[in-house]
C-alpha cells in the first residue's frame, strides 16, 4: 500500500482536508501542522484502500481498513465521529472526478464502512466531537 496515488487525487485530498479544518478549527490549535500532514496522509490512505476494494469489488476491504484505522485513531485521542465525518466528505469531493462506476462503488464502500463504525460501542457513547478531551 505504499505506492503513490494517481496525481488526480491530490486536489481531492486537499479539498477534503481543507473542509475538515474549516469545519473544525480546534484541530489546528490541538494538532498544528503535524495534524494537517496526518490528515492529508490519512486521506491518501483512504483512497488507496478504496482503490484496493474497487480493484477486487469487495467492500469488506474498506470496512476492515475503517475498523482498523478507527482503533488507531481513537487510541490517539480522535473520535469515531471525526473519521465518519471524513469518510462522508469523500463522495461530494469525488463527484464527476473519477467516473460514474468508480464514484458509485466508492460511495457504497464508504456507506458500508460508516455503518460498521456507527455500530461500534465507542461511537454510541461519545458526543459528536472531533477529539476526546
Amino acid at each position: 500500500m505504499n505506492e503513490r496515488l494517481p496525481h488526480y487525487y491530490e486536489p481531492i485530498v486537499q479539498t477534503i482536508a481543507q473542509s475538515i479544518y474549516d469545519d473544525f478549527p480546534s484541530l489546528v490549535e490541538r494538532y498544528g501542522e503535524k495534524g494537517w500532514k496526518h490528515t492529508l496522509e490519512d486521506n491518501e490512505h483512504h483512497f488507496r484502500h478504496l482503490e484496493a476494494a474497487y480493484a477486487i469489488r469487495d467492500a469488506q476491504v474498506f470496512i476492515d481498513y475503517a475498523r482498523w484505522l478507527n482503533g488507531i485513531l481513537t487510541k490517539h485521542g480522535m473520535t469515531t465521529y471525526l473519521l465518519i465525518d471524513n469518510f462522508e466528505r469523500i463522495p461530494a469531493a469525488i463527484e464527476k472526478q473519477l467516473g460514474q462506476d468508480k464514484e458509485q462503488q466508492f460511495t457504497n464502500y464508504i456507506s458500508a464502512a460508516v455503518q460498521a463504525l456507527k455500530a461500534t460501542d465507542e461511537y454510541g457513547k461519545k458526543e459528536r466531537v472531533p477529539f476526546q478531551e
